[in-house]
């Protein structure tokens, strides 16, 4: 059973530009993390796993690939892909206002059943200096593992025409995407998903700042702990 029916989805279009579809189905022996091994070689594959009060597990645990934008922060600048096109800019002031421009243009109009997650823009870690400062990833589809009711929830985020116009066919392609993911699910964990990392068991690290750099930082954290200013910093 799909969430909305037709119906509904046709009335929630009028509302917004971006309709979540989905079905639920049972987990089983479907675990987030078998299910990010079948996902994995779908580029820009994600897990995000929630916890309350730093000691509990969160209900909800969301998976997703192969994203509709890629918003990238460098030394400043930002690169934004979209739809096969690159585009690049320089803002004066801070590069996730630009982000914020962007998600701006999605005016979600979610059914019922899904929890406040259901797609958006999700950031990839930060990494070393000759990688991207950000990387932020608005997805069509997700996956929402429910730990409570050991379910998951099958998203696929359908964007509307501005004329409100093919809604049948907009529906059913999310309905089709929905069942190309359920059937992967299906499948068994790809051989090479758990092959041994190529790099070897014990790969070089490098640092990504000079001793004295970090040093500093911990002096100074240990000055603002001593003023009161802060209970816990974190450096790395």
């Amino acid at each position: 059973m799909y969430c909305p029916s037709f119906k509904e989805f046709q009335d929630l279009a009028q509302r917004g530009n971006l309709v979540p579809v989905y079905r639920e189905i049972l987990a089983d022996e479907e675990t987030a993390v078998t299910a990010l091994m079948k996902i994995s070689h779908r580029p820009y594959a994600f897990l995000l796993e929630s916890v309350e009060g730093g000691e509990k597990w969160g209900r909800y645990t969301f998976l997703g690939a192969d994203p509709r934008v890629i918003f990238r922060v460098r030394a400043g600048g930002v690169e934004i892909q979209e739809n096969g096109e690159t585009k690049r800019l320089r803002p004066s002031g801070d590069p996730l206002t630009c982000l914020k421009e962007l998600m701006e243009k999605y005016r979600p109009v979610p059914p019922g059943g899904l929890p406040r997650f259901f797609g958006g823009a999700a950031r990839a870690p930060l990494g070393p200096p000759e990688m991207d400062d950000a990387v932020f990833l608005i997805t069509d589809s997700l996956l929402i593992f429910d730990n409570v009711r050991h379910t998951i929830k099958v998203v696929l985020c359908a964007e509307i025409p501005a004329e409100k116009k093919g809604l049948e066919a907009v529906y059913g392609e999310a309905l089709m995407k929905i069942e190309g993911i359920i059937e992967l699910l299906r499948q068994p964990v790809p051989s090479s998903a758990s092959s041994p990392d190529p790099r070897g068991a014990n790969p070089a690290f490098h640092p990504n700042m000079e001793e004295e750099t970090f040093k500093g930082m911990v002096r100074r954290a240990k000055e603002y702990i001593e003023q009161g200013d802060v209970i816990q910093v974190v450096l790395s």
